[in-house]
């Protein structure tokens, strides 16, 4: 009995601690702004929000590297790209062409705080995170 009830407030402890930790949480604008960073096995993709609207994203691959400028935008929880190159595919595998890959229209993706972190495209197989 004693044993059951010690098992019970350490449950009870570890899922009122989890209650209060933003798991996901909106993030403003201003703390979006900065340098996000997602890390294959292929290479980096490093995206670069600047304040106005503008982004640079530099891809290095091996010895490889490129880089791109866009535009970008907030609308609720979502980035929006337009001008991003698209790196991998849906499995996190390097796109053939990857060089020439800019995607046309605008892209969007999910942007949450996440334990304290920003991550952009919570969803993909490799995420952006933010540096601090």
């Amino acid at each position: 009995m004693r044993k059951s009830v010690l098992v019970l407030a350490l449950v009870s402890g570890i899922a009122l601690g989890v209650a209060g930790c933003p798991f996901s949480t909106s993030v403003p604008e201003s703390d979006i702004v900065g340098e996000h960073i997602a890390e294959y096995e292929f290479g980096t993709d490093k995206l670069v929000l600047m304040p106005g609207g503008e982004f640079q994203q530099t891809i290095t691959v091996g010895d490889d590297a490129i880089s791109r400028r866009g535009r970008w935008r907030t609308d609720g929880d979502k980035l929006a790209l337009v001008g991003w190159t698209e790196v991998a595919d849906p499995f996190g595998k390097l796109n053939a062409g990857w060089q020439r890959l800019v995607v046309s229209g605008e892209v969007t993706m999910s942007v949450e705080r996440i334990w304290y972190r920003v991550v952009v495209g919570s969803g993909a197989t490799v995420p952006y995170r933010k540096v601090d």
